[in-house]
């Protein structure tokens, strides 16, 4: 039996004492056989729903079969770049209404079809147990019926060889190839959300040589952008044999991944619904990344930075040194770009217009405008004349840079536009 979480322990023990047989099957089975501690816990019952609302007037009615036990704390990430994460469990409790192993044949993979009881003997009609032994992932059934009825199943296979190290059979293997055009007919925010995993696995090198050998690329990205030329192509190699090198970041390794069809790179971006703060990340590092690279000194450093704000600079910057670890590149550059920034926060260099020693009201008291919207706009000029000099953070030399720039053409240029509402 594998080992479950105290608080799925406590919810079976609850059907149970209830007189009621509870299960737990599927992902979750697989992933703790395979030594991993799953997130999701689907617990299948023949305890009716309202008998279960009852037991668990915590639960969240999902459906008309399912009841929702959330037992997640959220744990906030210290990298921007990273999403923050969750800890326990979340329970799905599954009323069905015939048998055990009639829930089990929904199921595409052998190794998701093993059923736990806590005291009876596993339910493993397909051999799944010996299957993740041998750490192969099979069809249970007709993979062809199972694929049209889900096509996303095609994902899930090579999601599982990404989280799990697991080798499709051949039967699989080919069932998938010959059926990959049912992929265009998820959805694509399935298919991102799958993507996201596969990139982000301990095994992602194997998973993304299984796409390609699989031909499933052009329903990632769209036709178009999937025809990579020689170089994307050897580019595409070198990532499959190195990106488990990266540190995992699912949008940083996903971007590596678009970073291989250049040529169509904003075709690749969009074709699946990214949020839009994902896009703008993504589409910003298309030119981005090269502009990073190029940084010679603090100033244009600093000028970066408040350009581009801190998360947007730090997204550059980390993927950069992705890129140089999957490329063996120089990393001078790096190192030196490094140290500069250290030495700017250390020194306590103005970079953002709230690092200055004046304000908007310090504008308008010294007589150089009446508009808070104008002397806004000017505050947003300001921080280029400490960036190559933070001793001109002053009151005196930034309210006489204030004066200057409101009289320059362009500041005149804008005088009657409205851009704050």
């Amino acid at each position: 039996m594998v080992k479950r979480p105290k608080e799925i322990n406590k919810i079976v023990n609850k059907i149970a004492e209830a007189g009621y047989d509870a299960y737990c099957a599927g992902h979750c089975v697989m992933a703790a056989y395979l030594g991993e501690e799953p997130l999701d816990w689907d617990i299948y019952t023949d305890c009716p729903q309202e008998k279960l609302t009852e037991l668990f007037d915590e639960g969240e009615k999902v459906g008309k079969r399912v009841i929702r036990l959330d037992y997640t704390v959220e744990v906030k990430s210290d990298d921007v770049n990273v999403a923050d994460s969750y800890e326990g469990v979340i329970a799905d409790l599954i009323t069905y209404e015939a048998t055990i192993e009639d829930e089990l044949k929904n199921y595409a993979f052998t190794a998701e079809t093993i059923a736990e009881h806590s005291q009876k003997s596993p339910i493993d009609p397909y051999g799944g147990r010996e299957d993740i032994k041998k750490l192969i992932l099979k069809p249970a059934g007709d993979i062809v019926q199972s694929l049209e009825k889900r096509p996303i199943r095609i994902l899930e296979a090579v999601k599982y060889a990404s989280l799990y190290n697991l080798d499709m059979s051949k039967g699989l293997s080919e069932a998938i190839t010959k059926n990959s055009g049912l992929l265009a007919r998820a959805r694509k925010a399935d298919i991102l959300e799958e993507m996201l995993e596969i990139v982000n696995g301990d095994y992602a090198g194997k998973a993304l040589k299984m796409l390609a050998g699989l031909g499933l690329v052009e329903y990632i990205i769209g036709k178009k952008a999937s025809q990579n030329n020689r170089r994307e192509a050897d580019e595409y190699r070198i990532l499959c044999e190195r990106i488990d090198q990266i540190k995992h970041v699912p949008l940083r390794r996903l971007n590596l991944f678009y970073y291989r069809f250049r040529r169509h790179y904003d075709e690749a971006v969009e074709y699946l619904p990214h949020s839009e703060h994902d896009k703008a990340l993504l589409l910003e590092s298309k030119t981005g990344i090269r502009s990073v690279y190029f940084i010679n000194n603090s100033t244009e450093l600093k000028r970066c930075i408040h350009r581009r704000g801190w998360e947007s600079f730090n997204y550059l910057d980390r993927l950069l040194k992705a890129e140089a670890i999957l490329f063996d590149y120089n990393t001078a550059k790096i190192e030196g770009r490094d140290a500069m920034l250290r030495e700017i926060i250390m020194n306590k260099e103005p970079i953002f217009e709230e690092d200055l020693v004046i304000d908007v009201e310090d504008i308008i008291e010294a007589g150089i405008t009446d508009s808070p919207q104008r002397a806004a706009f000017l505050m947003t000029l300001l921080p280029d004349v400490v960036h190559k000099k933070p001793e001109n953070n002053t009151r005196k030399i930034l309210l006489i840079n204030a004066k200057r720039l409101s009289k320059s053409k362009l500041s005149r240029s804008i005088r009657g536009v409205t851009w704050l509402r």
